[in-house]
């Protein structure tokens, strides 16, 4: 290994930030897989991982995310992490079509990022889907359980 893989990762974080698509597609493997568990499929290969990219910053033009715990290993990064934007545009991937709810959110999330020869090959995914749908009043909370 002779990258830093914590500085990887806070590159592409920086361009995710600043919604450069080309720089933070430059940081991916031309064989990514990006598994995010609240889609029912994969995503692969670069049109595949941009199409997640652009799924997010069309939904939420004004998208940040903020690093809340990061673990670095010669090439993985484990990190917590929120997403924060307002949805003022439609929230399409597979199985979803969500129309804007200009509804500001602040979403936890947590992943595991592998990279191979200085670039982001895997990415497996964790967001908190029901505070995410709550927030953007698709879903109820679901009330508490009494006990007896």
């Amino acid at each position: 290994m002779n990258y830093n893989t914590s500085k990887l990762f806070d590159e592409l974080l920086d361009a995710w930030n600043r919604h450069d698509v080309q720089k933070a597609v430059s940081y991916y493997h031309e064989d990514i897989v990006w598994r995010d568990y609240s889609m029912p499929e994969s995503f692969e290969g670069i049109d595949g991982a941009t199409q997640v990219y652009k799924m997010w910053v069309t939904a939420f033009p004004d998208l940040q995310i903020r690093v809340l715990n990061k673990l670095v290993g010669d090439d993985i990064v484990a990190v917590q992490f929120e997403f924060t934007g307002t949805h003022t545009g439609p929230l399409n991937g597979p199985d979803m079509n969500v129309p804007p709810t200009n509804r500001k959110v602040t979403v936890s999330d947590a992943a595991f990022c592998k990279f191979r020869n200085g670039k982001l090959i895997e990415v497996h995914d964790y967001p908190d889907v029901q505070g995410f749908m709550t927030q953007l009043g698709l879903h109820q909370p679901q009330a508490e359980q009494q006990t007896f």
